[in-house]
Formats: C-alpha cells, structure tokens, sequence
C-alpha cells in the first residue's frame, strides 16, 4: 500500500504546506500494521464524511491518497478535527518518514 499526504490551511493559512509519500509495505512493524488500519479506504472514507466541529477556524486539512494492491487511488480531504490524537501522531509519523525519502 501506498499513502501520499499532504496538508493545507492551519492558523490564519500559515500551516506549512507538507507531503509526503510512504511506501507503507516498508514500514517496520508495528507502524505498519496500525497505518493499515488507520489509513484504509474504508476508515478514511468515514472520517472524510464527517464535518469540522461548528464554528472550527484555523484547522489543517489532510489529503490522502491511499493506493492498495489493486492499484487504484483514491483521495480523501480529512480536517484535523475529526482524528483521534493517536491518528494524528501516525500521520507526524509518516510525514518524517515520506520526507526521507
């Protein structure tokens, strides 16, 4: 599997534009397996459904592109306010380790 993310937005639009690409495959474990479980199609697709938190400013927005085996990607726009403070270490995570790359 493969993610791709990337940021926009942040406080008052300064959040430092980020992306990075991770082959999730070569990941060391456990990382891998909690990226495969966090960052499904199917746990991002019902994280993108959900709406920032009425009167939410300033917020990041995660684009993810995730490609699984069957090589097709599909692209979510996550905000920062829906994800659990452990998904949002995964992804400070993953973005070191896409910027080493």
């Amino acid at each position: 599997m493969m993610v791709t993310i990337s940021t926009s937005g942040g406080f008052i639009g300064t959040g430092l534009s980020r992306e990075a690409q991770v082959d999730v495959d070569k990941l060391p474990e456990p990382l891998r397996e909690e990226t495969c479980t966090a960052l499904s199609a199917q746990a991002l697709s019902s994280l993108a459904r959900k709406s920032p938190p009425a009167g939410a400013a300033d917020y990041v927005t995660y684009h993810i592109v995730v490609v699984e085996a069957e090589g097709t990607p599909t692209a979510f726009d996550v905000p920062e306010t829906v994800l659990a403070p452990e998904t949002l270490d995964l992804i400070d995570a993953l973005m070191e380790q896409g910027a080493h790359r």
